[in-house]
């Protein structure tokens, strides 16, 4: 089973994987320490019923924890892009549980960004009808839709809607905003220029030939993009829940650092 013609999918990239985790052996192994005291931390996360606020925060950390382990599964079976793509979805849940454990007034403008797309979504199909599905309005017609959202909106106070980037603001850090999330939506979204991953050229600039298969450049990256914001979210969580302490966050910030000093970026 070639890689040429299983792709990632053929028995070929067993190599490779084990190419990758012999040499970044102890950065792995950290990870894995890292994600299991995450896994058990969850459950000492209490909340109380009908608390919406931290309900909502311990369900973004455990889906910003199957984020991160995902990366993990990526990185390991050599999809470098796919796993910087996942990155971009872990920083965004990382902003989102800050921006929530910094007040209440930030959980409301975050539930409330549902509700300003769903608003949106509404008004666009009311003036482009043949765009969009007959079904979304067979039960409750575009005013009735929208006059619902608009009460539910009134009810949690009128809260103004925020972006990804109004929130990364509110938590001073916009520079992290501009240099990593701005350039790896370029991957994302597909643009022309994250296309050159997938294209070898000569010197000459003539295309030599068309690249698939395993990446394994940059995955020393994205293991420790990963782990930092993921210790970006402890820090948010200790300060909201007194959990994890500063000392293990403490201890985990002092590891990744030798193992940065001794596998630094190529």
């Amino acid at each position: 089973m070639p890689i040429d013609y299983y792709g990632f999918l053929g028995k070929d990239i067993e190599e490779f994987k084990r190419e990758v985790f012999a040499k970044y052996k102890e950065v792995f192994e950290f990870f894995e320490s890292f994600n299991h005291f995450l896994q058990k931390m969850k459950f000492h996360l209490r909340v109380k019923d009908f608390d919406a606020w931290r309900i909502i925060i311990v369900a973004l950390f455990i889906k910003s924890l199957e984020t991160f382990q995902s990366i993990y599964f990526l990185v390991r079976n050599c999809l470098s892009v796919d796993a910087e793509n996942l990155t971009r979805v872990l920083f965004e849940e990382m902003i989102k549980i800050g921006y929530c454990c910094k007040g209440e007034d930030g959980f409301k403008r975050y539930m409330s960004t549902h509700l300003h797309s769903v608003l949106k979504m509404i008004n666009a199909a009311r003036n482009n009808q043949d765009e969009f599905p007959t079904e979304l309005f067979k039960i409750k017609s575009y005013n009735e839709r929208k006059e619902e959202i608009d009460n539910m909106l009134t009810d949690q106070g009128n809260p103004k809607k925020i972006n990804i980037e109004g929130m990364a603001r509110k938590l001073g850090i916009i520079k992290l905003y501009n240099s990593y999330y701005r350039p790896v939506c370029a991957s994302v979204h597909s643009t022309p220029p994250s296309l050159a991953n997938y294209v070898i050229t000569g010197k000459d600039g003539k295309i030599e030939k068309f690249s698939w298969g395993p990446r394994t450049e940059r995955i020393i990256i994205h293991l420790y993009t990963a782990i930092d914001f993921m210790l970006r979210i402890c820090k948010f969580l200790s300060a909201f829940f007194g959990m994890p302490t500063e000392k293990d966050i403490s201890n985990f910030k002092e590891r990744i650092d030798k193992l940065v000093n001794k596998y630094p970026i190529e």
